[in-house]
């Protein structure tokens, strides 16, 4: 089964700007989604969030947190200025 996953990343921590991705990966699937961001936000906390309805934002995952047994994971590479997301056994409520 295929499902649609939008991802929103929050380049900057009071969320006033941000980029959307839309991808349609099927059940099981692992999926890797990146983001160059411009240098001014290097330093910042990166967010992941998604909708738990069409009005609550829920924060998945942020690169200050550290996650053990997690299917999602984040890395910030500020050299680069290219944040990455992974999402493992993508689950329909994901």
């Amino acid at each position: 089964m295929k499902i649609l996953i939008i991802i929103i990343l929050f380049l900057i921590t009071d969320a006033s700007c941000g980029v959307s991705k839309i991808i349609n990966p099927y059940l099981g699937q692992n999926v890797t989604m990146t983001c160059k961001y411009p240098g001014e936000y290097e330093k910042n906390i990166k967010y992941v969030d998604t909708l738990d309805d069409e009005t609550n934002i829920k924060i998945i995952i942020k690169t200050q947190t550290t996650t053990e047994n997690s299917r999602f994971s984040i890395s910030d590479d500020r050299s680069a200025k290219v944040l990455s997301f992974n999402i493992s056994d993508v689950k329909e409520a994901d």
